[in-house]
């Protein structure tokens, strides 16, 4: 896990800087971290207060970069603005993509006015100054790439152990893409079906304007990967980068700011991060609600009922690999998955 690179973000005086990178073996256990230009191993006695730089990094990265970023702003945020600046109200791709940006609109701007301000409750709680937060949004769109999640898994190239993320993680995408691509095959029979919209043809250059990644040109195929992805993003790994309340509340363990040796965040720092997961905990629709209200016609209708049950019957899959685990997984169970983005 490469996050060296964050030694660069400015922070304000008295603060240790970000950035470590976290080497595994085979079986998945730790073996050594790299912080600037020096390594550590747990023959050193400082191996604890490294840990905690590595961790306190990778909680920074995912919280700024992954989830708000990446999901909100990126994911959730042009999803709903194509779709609803481009797409009439009874168009098919609008009615699919409603239930997975329900309230993303209010959402993401209740999150710009608290968490991405200057000096708002994000910097505050962070370590960064306002040239190491536009650094970071910066560094965030750079690290952008469009793929869809088994694209991504292969580019990962894990294959010496079962990680519960790429397990649970594939099922789910399997789920999301089957109900997307019966959906898509509904309206759009051909390609030349896909071609001759001209509302999909807006609403995808709109999305390819505004993707800081290029996305592929526009075809039923691409279709479908795109909308599955976006789903994907929206529901199950806003799950999995923003549950992270029971991993910030010990500020030894993760904090979000520290001084350089001191192991543990100072309070104001870990009060402010206390007040920003108190403040985003609301909840949206689960993903197992009903929604076939929305869709057009019956046999959409009948998709969506099949989603569910597939979604069902998932939760039984997790519950029971979980049962095995030596610690459950719950990122990708549709039981603790909510529809859209929340805060």
């Amino acid at each position: 896990v490469l996050l060296n690179v964050m030694q660069g973000l400015e922070v304000r005086p008295g603060f240790a800087k970000y950035g470590a990178d976290a080497f595994f073996n085979k079986h998945g256990k730790l073996v050594k971290i790299q912080r600037g230009d020096k390594t550590y191993t747990n023959t050193h006695d400082d191996w604890a207060y490294i840990k905690m730089t590595f961790r306190g990094t990778l909680m920074t990265k995912v919280t700024a970069v992954d989830h708000l970023l990446g999901v909100h702003v990126t994911a959730a945020n042009y999803l709903v603005t194509a779709s609803r600046e481009k797409l009439p109200v009874r168009h098919p791709l609008r009615r699919l993509l409603k239930p997975f940006t329900f309230r993303s609109v209010s959402i993401n701007y209740g999150a710009g006015r608290a968490l991405f301000w200057p000096n708002g409750m994000l910097q505050r709680a962070f370590a960064l100054t306002t040239a190491g937060m536009k650094q970071t949004w910066e560094f965030g769109l750079t690290q952008f790439e469009y793929a869809t999640f088994p694209e991504t898994m292969a580019k990962q190239e894990i294959d010496t152990l079962t990680l519960p993320f790429h397990q649970d993680g594939l099922d789910y995408w399997h789920i999301v893409y089957k109900f997307v691509a019966n959906y898509v095959d509904l309206y759009y029979p051909s390609d030349d079906d896909v071609a001759m919209d001209v509302d999909v043809g807006k609403f995808w250059r709109y999305l390819g304007e505004l993707s800081p990644a290029p996305l592929p040109d526009l075809t039923k195929s691409h279709l479908k990967d795109f909308l599955s992805q976006g789903i994907f993003l929206v529901s199950s790994m806003h799950n999995h980068l923003g549950t992270i309340a029971e991993y910030v509340s010990d500020p030894a363990f993760c904090p979000s700011a520290w001084v350089e040796g001191e192991l543990s965040a100072r309070p104001g720092n870990a009060v402010r991060l206390a007040l920003i997961m108190s403040a985003t905990g609301f909840t949206q629709p689960s993903i197992t609600e009903d929604f076939s209200h929305i869709m057009l016609d019956d046999k959409a209708k009948a998709l969506v009922n099949t989603f569910t049950a597939d979604l069902y019957a998932q939760i039984k899959v997790v519950d029971a690999r979980n049962a095995n685990r030596v610690q459950p997984f719950q990122s990708f169970n549709p039981k603790a998955m909510e529809m859209a983005v929340s805060i």
